[in-house]
């Protein structure tokens, strides 16, 4: 018998007797169950999507969409809102390009980042123009070269203080404006209610990352959009479904 063939029975013995002292625990000890975590981690997962854009390196729902990279809160929150007919300006580009232009009726991106340009222009849609703009002042001013106003203006990339202090110019009455990581720039976010805008701050764990953060949106104080749905506020991804109360207490 070869030493080759000698290791492998040697292991298969040992495999057996692993197998039958598993096999033997397995009669005595109960089966572990699901804690806290793993229940926490199983939700994310599943109705987030949460371990796919680890694994990705970028933010996608469980469906494998592209999303923002905002806040869970803050996405939760816009996916029950229909933007079919709504216009969108950003500053900065990325997945949440793709996201808008799959969800709006228009989208126009503003990049500083002549690389990341490249990568982002090659999934660009019909109704998506994305600008490269390298000039620190034209990229500011970029909002102001079409002469309309958006429906939904994000400020997501770069000189977001300088961008805080014209977007309000150039938003449509009842519109949204959203700053992500406000957490980081209170100025920027004092400059935004300074204009009369209402701040709803929408902090909490998002796609991939294993920080919290805060993504805010500052409402026109006429916002209405239209929503999908005719029930407000929507359960949310991990909702349990309200238990049945005769008395009628849930309405």
């Amino acid at each position: 018998m070869s030493s080759e063939s000698g290791n492998s029975s040697v292991a298969d013995v040992k495999t057996r007797i692993l197998g039958t002292l598993r096999d033997t625990l397995r009669l005595f000890l109960p089966t572990p169950k699901p804690g806290p975590s793993m229940k926490l981690g199983n939700l994310l997962d599943g109705k987030y999507g949460y371990s796919r854009s680890v694994l990705a390196g970028r933010a996608i729902n469980a469906q494998g969409e592209p999303t923002p990279w905002y806040t869970y809160p803050a996405l939760e929150y816009l996916d029950q809102f229909d933007f079919s007919t709504k216009t969108v300006f950003e500053w900065g580009s990325g997945n949440s390009s793709l996201y808008w232009a799959r969800v709006a009726k228009s989208l126009t991106s503003v990049e500083d980042n002549t690389e990341w340009h490249g990568i982002v222009t090659r999934a660009t849609r019909n109704n998506q123009v994305l600008r490269l703009v390298t000039d620190a002042k034209a990229y500011v001013e970029a909002i102001s070269t079409s002469g309309v106003k958006y429906d939904i203006i994000v400020i997501d990339g770069s000189y977001r203080y300088e961008c805080a202090v014209v977007a309000s110019n150039h938003l449509e009455d009842g519109g949204l404006i959203i700053l992500d990581n406000s957490d980081w720039l209170p100025e920027t976010a004092s400059v935004l209610r300074s204009r009369g805008l209402l701040e709803v701050d929408m902090s909490g764990i998002g796609p991939g990352a294993v920080l919290t953060w805060t993504t805010s949106f500052f409402f026109h104080r006429s916002f209405n959009m239209a929503c999908k749905q005719s029930v407000q506020p929507r359960p949310s991804l991990g909702a349990v479904k309200a238990p049945n109360n005769p008395t009628g207490g849930y309405r």
